[in-house]
C-alpha cells in the first residue's frame, strides 16, 4: 500500500474532523488516517537541551 502525506489547514478543530471523517475516510482507498498537529511553527533556530550552547564562530 501507498503512503500520502497530505498538509492541510483548517478552521477549527471541527473542520479538520469533517475533512477526515467525511471526505478522507469516505474514499474506498483509504484505509487508515493519522493526524498531527501543529501549532506553530518554530522560526528562532534549533532548540538545545537545558545548559547547552551554540558554537560561535
Amino acid at each position: 500500500p501507498d503512503d500520502y502525506l497530505v498538509h492541510v489547514a483548517v478552521a477549527d478543530m471541527a473542520d479538520l474532523q469533517r475533512l477526515v471523517l467525511d471526505e478522507f475516510t469516505a474514499r474506498r482507498e483509504v484505509a487508515r488516517v493519522e493526524t498531527r498537529l501543529i501549532f506553530q511553527q518554530w522560526d528562532c533556530g534549533p532548540l538545545l537541551p537545558p545548559g547547552e550552547r551554540p558554537a560561535t564562530l
